[in-house]
């Protein structure tokens, strides 16, 4: 796959009323705020989960394999790590990550491995447990391994956990389903570096409301300055009810400002829904969700918030709509001018990325003219493989935006 020019907004796995997900959706992520769609069958799903944890893998340089690990299948909690986009025959699976875990919380550290955090399993309880799963570099470069870590404050599920740039990470929300008060509004932080020998979870204050499947995120707003979002979520166990509501929390160097705060509502009442910021922290993007558990309502629509400071906040409406909607999916973000390991194209509509030759001068998505293949100098149709820019040659008339294909005049 070329080298994409624009960041991508990756949706996959998750549930509808007709059932667990089996595609994902690709959408360009422009600097203004915009998203055009790509595709809704970039990568497709070999293993139907909902609650699962992503992650974007790094393979080498600019290369990226999408991960998820955990999540329900057909009402099981998970433990097992997949690669997106591979049948289970041509080695999706990629590690056993330990306890099985729904709604779990995860990031990517510093060394490419990725922090598993909490989680229920529906057989047990909800998990205090953590676990790092590490790229195994002696085997083939899809091979996790999976290590215990330490454990949380208290066990939890459907929580947001969020790196920050000081080296450090911020727990809050979620649920602690067999207890007597299950919906949680502490928030800690905790120093990286002691997530395996010796956590040490430092609790800096509690949110106005208790909320799970809460929408998370951290936006930066100056060099040193870093906004940490909660966003909607399930605010009643007992009746399932859903907020609107937003909470907000300052990182300034060292310190944590004033606690949370109240922030901008989001445009509708909304839990369980994918979110993930741009690669500079700049927007935060909210895609799909429940509306409501009372009426049995979804949405199909995607939101960015941008902050200026902690009291300038502001959400938006994107003109993309998801094809349909998803309930508890993940959501990555591949940066530009990057690719996915071993694919040709995340964009695969309107003919795009699906090794079929096309003819020059077709009118196709994103003003690309040219499809899979161009015309040589001998102007016979050739394929572009895997990897391989150099039969891509024909004449230039527009750079595919989607799949980050470009032509070359000759």
């Amino acid at each position: 796959m070329p080298l994409a020019l624009d960041s991508k907004l990756i949706l996959s796995t998750g549930w509808h009323h007709e059932g667990l997900l089996d595609y994902t959706e690709v959408f360009v992520m422009h600097q203004d705020g915009r998203l055009t769609e790509c595709s809704h069958d970039g990568l497709d799903v070999f293993v139907n989960v909902e609650a699962a944890i992503g992650a974007l893998v790094e393979f080498e340089e600019a290369t990226y394999i999408p991960t998820f690990c955990g999540g329900l299948r057909n009402d099981i909690s998970n433990g097992d790590c997949w690669r997106l986009g591979y049948p289970i025959a041509e080695g999706s699976l990629m590690a056993k990550s330990g306890t099985e875990r729904a709604g779990a919380a995860s990031i990517v550290l510093e060394n490419g491995a990725i922090w598993i955090t909490g989680g229920l399993n529906l057989d047990e309880f909800d998990q205090d447990s953590s676990v790092i799963v590490a790229r195994d570099f002696l085997e083939e470069f899809w091979t996790l391994s999976a290590t215990e870590s330490g454990a949380l404050p208290r066990p939890m599920s459907f929580h947001c956990l969020q790196k920050l740039y000081n080296g450090k990470a911020i727990l809050y929300g979620g649920e602690d389903y067999y207890s007597n008060d299950p919906l949680i509004k502490d928030s800690w932080i905790i120093n990286l570096d002691s997530i395996v020998s010796n956590p040490q979870w430092s609790q800096i204050g509690t949110m106005s409301m208790a909320r799970r499947s809460h929408m998370c995120g951290v936006l930066k707003v100056g060099a040193n300055t870093e906004i940490v979002v909660g966003a909607g979520g399930i605010v009643s166990s007992m009746t399932g009810t859903v907020t609107d509501s937003v909470e907000l929390i300052q990182v300034q160097d060292e310190s944590i400002e004033s606690g949370w705060h109240l922030g901008p509502k989001l445009p509708m009442t909304l839990c369980e829904a994918g979110s993930a910021t741009t690669i500079d922290h700049s927007r935060l993007f909210i895609a799909g969700g429940i509306i409501s558990y009372a009426i049995e309502e979804g949405s199909r629509n995607v939101f960015n918030l941008k902050c200026h400071s902690i009291t300038v906040c502001e959400w938006t409406k994107t003109e993309a709509e998801l094809w349909k909607f998803r309930r508890n999916p993940v959501a990555m973000v591949l940066p530009a001018f990057s690719k996915i390991a071993d694919k040709h194209s995340l964009c695969l509509d309107f003919t795009i990325g699906d090794h079929i030759c096309d003819g020059q001068n077709n009118f196709e998505q994103c003003a690309y003219d040219g499809g899979d293949c161009c015309s040589g100098l001998d102007s016979e149709c050739q394929w572009c493989n895997f990897g391989d820019l150099d039969l891509c040659t024909c004449h230039k008339t527009g750079s595919s935006m989607c799949s980050g294909i470009y032509t070359i005049d000759e």
